[in-house]
This record gives C-alpha cells, structure tokens and sequence, in this order.
C-alpha cells in the first residue's frame, strides 16, 4: 500500500513535519522513562509496599509490558 501526500502540501515540509513530530513522540517515550526513577519512593509510600525493591519491580515490569509488545508491532506495521 502506497502512502500519498495530500494535494497542496509540499512534499519537502510534509516529510521534515513527519521526521520532528516522530522525533519528539520518540523523545517523551524516553522522558517517560527518566521521569518515572525519581517516584520509587512516593511508590513505595502510596502503595504501602515493604520496600524500594517491590516499587523498582512495579515499574520495571510495567516498563517490560511496555516494550515487549513493541517490537512484534513494529514489525508487523513494517511487514
């Protein structure tokens, strides 16, 4: 399946819009990432867990069901 640029965008502008709009969707997946180490502790608190580990264990699973998926995505929105 071909993608087309609708009439009356130059196709320049519509690609260079493309490339930074995916660049910064990129950049606030990883913001998530960093954002995320500095709330162990509210974690721990809120949650009423036993210690840090339980919270790094929270986040380090969400953050495996996060990527995990991504890859199989990708390659089937590739493919």
């Amino acid at each position: 399946m071909r993608h087309t640029i609708p009439e009356g965008i130059d196709a320049m502008n519509h690609r260079k819009r493309t490339l930074w709009l995916c660049g910064v969707l990129h950049g606030f997946t990883h913001l998530y990432n960093v954002a995320l180490l500095p709330l162990y502790l509210l974690i721990q608190q809120d949650l009423h867990l036993a210690g840090i580990e339980q919270s790094t264990l929270l986040v380090t699973v969400m953050m495996a069901s996060y990527f995990l998926p991504s890859y199989p995505m990708g390659v089937w929105q590739t493919g």
